[in-house]
């Protein structure tokens, strides 16, 4: 199983100093559900897991600010498998 948890920007942490610095640019929400739904289509079926962290939308500076990360992705994927013509057992 694969798990993917996006890189979040917090304060007092060295992403936030990079962050600061213009050295370092998060996935939004939407490019992050967009690049996990493209990942999902090249590994088997129910090996992949998304999940946002367990922090507040408040606490996070920059980054993936939904905690309904995985739908999102599931909803990007099952578009783009619909839009190339592959059938989603089960969909």
């Amino acid at each position: 199983m694969i798990k993917i948890y996006p890189c979040l920007v917090i304060e007092k942490t060295k992403t936030h100093d990079w962050y600061i610095k213009g050295e370092y640019t998060p996935y939004s929400t939407e490019q992050a559900a967009s690049l996990i739904a493209e990942v999902k289509k090249r590994i088997p079926h129910g090996s992949s897991y998304a999940s946002a962290t367990g922090y507040s939308a408040r606490n996070i500076v920059a980054g993936v600010k939904k905690s309904n990360l995985r739908h999102l992705c599931n909803k990007n994927f099952l578009i783009k498998a619909k839009n190339v013509g592959v059938s989603v057992a089960g969909k």
